[in-house]
């Protein structure tokens, strides 16, 4: 039986648009989704469910998302959206508290990297340390823009 359930978020249906909710999942918590008509019996048809976790499981330098050098080219779709903004230093054109993600890279031999930050809805920095987590230096950075960016 479903009586005992609450609401947590909903939308009102539209034809021809999107429906999209956000909503901040807890650990270990069973949710229910139900796709439904609107209004009446005769609200139904064909849809496609897509769900995405946004939370940022690399938003902190030491949990870096290592790109193995010999799966390049390398590319990923990602946000920076369940970012926490953690970024405590002002450097590679980045601010502080800024919601950013991390990927770390370690060449086998000496490499000429081409790095493209692109699609972005956002203004992106793409930046470039080295060194340690807890020492950082800047090698290079992009400065913000909604354009593909590349260092």
């Amino acid at each position: 039986s479903c009586g005992s359930l609450s609401c947590i978020s909903g939308t009102t249906g539209s034809a021809t648009s999107n429906e999209i909710v956000t909503f901040a999942a807890k650990a270990d918590r069973t949710y229910y989704m139900l796709v439904s008509g609107e209004n009446t019996i005769d609200d139904f048809g064909d849809f496609q469910l897509a769900i995405e976790d946004l939370s940022s499981s690399n938003d902190a330098c030491d949990k870096a998302q290592t790109v193995v050098p010999t799966s390049l080219p390398f590319s990923t779709s990602s946000n920076n959206i369940g970012a926490f903004p953690q970024f405590v230093s002002s450097s590679c054109n980045v601010e502080r508290n800024t919601r950013g993600v991390w990927y770390l890279i370690t060449p086998p031999s000496n490499s000429i990297l081409v790095l493209t930050v692109s699609q972005q809805k956002f203004d992106a920095v793409l930046s470039v340390y080295s060194g340690t987590c807890g020492d950082l230096t800047c090698i290079d950075g992009s400065q913000g823009s909604r354009f593909a960016q590349q260092v």
